[in-house]
């Protein structure tokens, strides 16, 4: 049912391939764009990392490689990355940060809607 949300959008391919270092990636050519995941992944990583990838289509970040950094950290990036990007004070990195933070919180939203969320917690803590 999930993979079946993005794959109905139009003009919005999604594969799913090995992929060696990459969780995944966005790409767009001639009118049309895709989502490719790491078919190696266990299943939860693979709806992650598609709902990130979502992201990107869905923010107009343009193309997108994503490691391991970029799904696994909590804002899409690792400190290593946040250090480079304030030590070399680039505004292009600077707009990569904010895509990877973007693509995190739109993943973490579409999966897990605030609503529904608050909703079934009142309704099964009693609270």
């Amino acid at each position: 049912m999930f993979f079946e949300i993005i794959e109905s959008q139009p003009n919005l391919e999604l594969l799913f391939r090995p992929l060696k270092k990459l969780y995944g990636f966005y790409l767009q050519r001639q009118g049309s764009s895709g989502i490719v995941i790491n078919a190696a992944h266990p299943s939860a990583l693979r709806r992650f990392t598609a709902a990130h990838e979502l992201g990107h289509h869905v923010l107009s970040h343009g193309e997108s490689f994503d490691e391991n950094r970029h799904i696994n950290a909590p804002l899409g990036i690792d400190d290593e990355e946040v250090d480079g990007i304030v030590s070399a004070r680039s505004i292009q990195n600077a707009g990569n940060l904010v895509k990877e933070a973007a693509a995190q919180g739109f993943a973490g939203s579409f999966l897990m809607p605030l609503a529904p969320v608050n909703r079934y917690l009142r309704d099964h803590t009693g609270e």
